[in-house]
Parts: C-alpha cells; sequence; structure tokens
C-alpha cells in the first residue's frame, strides 16, 4: 500500500502517499496531530526500518533521519507530550529485542530517537507483545511467555 486514507463514520478521503508502499506498518497519531508510519513489509518481502511523518501541506509522507531495525513485527503506541514508543517482537538470529521512544519536534522532520534499547526486566523473554497506555502514562506491556500469560 502506497497511499493513506482518513476513514470517518462518513467516508473516507485520501490524505497523502508514502515513498516506499508497505505492508502492515505501525501507524500512530500523535496528541499534537503527527502521524508517524514506521517499519512495515515492502513489495519484496523485506522487512522495512524507516519512519516516515505526515507532511499534511504536501500530502505525502516524509521520510526522517530515523531508523529501526528491520524485525517482522514492531508494536506502537502513543504517548503523552506527542511522543511514540515502538517496541519489536523477537526474530531468530536476534537475541534482543528493540524498544525505541519517538518524539515530535514540531518541524518539518519533526521526529528525533530519544532512546533505544532500554533494559526491562523479562522483556526479551515475551512473545506476542501488545501495548496499553495507563492513565498515568506509564506502558503496560503484555505478551505470553511459554505458553503462559505476563505483563511487564
Amino acid at each position: 500500500v502506497d497511499t493513506a486514507e482518513l476513514v470517518t463514520p462518513s467516508g473516507s478521503e485520501p490524505v497523502g502517499t508514502l515513498p516506499t508502499p508497505r505492508l502492515n506498518p505501525r501507524v500512530v497519531a500523535l496528541d499534537d496531530g503527527v502521524v508517524v508510519v514506521a517499519a512495515g513489509t515492502g513489495t519484496g518481502g523485506g522487512t522495512l526500518s524507516d519512519v516516515l511523518v505526515d507532511d499534511s501541506e504536501a500530502e505525502t509522507f516524509a521520510a526522517t533521519p530515523v531508523r529501526i531495525q528491520p524485525r517482522n513485527a514492531w508494536h506502537a503506541v502513543a504517548l503523552p507530550g506527542a511522543r511514540a514508543l515502538l517496541v519489536s517482537d523477537e526474530q531468530e538470529g536476534a537475541p534482543t529485542r528493540d524498544v525505541v521512544l519517538l518524539r515530535s519536534l514540531g518541524t518539518a522532520l519533526r521526529i528525533e530517537l530519544v532512546s533505544e534499547r532500554f533494559d526491562i526486566d523479562g522483556l526479551g523473554a515475551i512473545d506476542g507483545v501488545r501495548l496499553a497506555v495507563l492513565p498515568d502514562g506509564d506502558v503496560l506491556v503484555t505478551g505470553s511467555e511459554a505458553g503462559r500469560a505476563g505483563a511487564y
């Protein structure tokens, strides 16, 4: 898919094109109005590592200098303060899980890589990651470890 659409109860309208077509990207709308598109699978089947932001005036999504590790699956959630948290699933041959925090800067590129590879106890052992933002701004990370559910 190389286009994005705004879907409302009354219909949908195109809002921009992506410079690289992709399947299953992570899309997050931040509280400052910026829309972030990260990762996904390219048309050739390879995983993508770019992070894009919407450029409403040009009706397109612009590339940023931020790159994330190519992984089969990323999970994303918007945080207060115009931030997004991305957490990768484990991948064979990659012993670490990547955790990336992005922040909107309100400028043309608008995204900076704030932190990468947090050390979160137990996070490396879970599969099927799911993220939820709690009222205090903390993030609940859930998944399963060898068939048992857990929250971290």
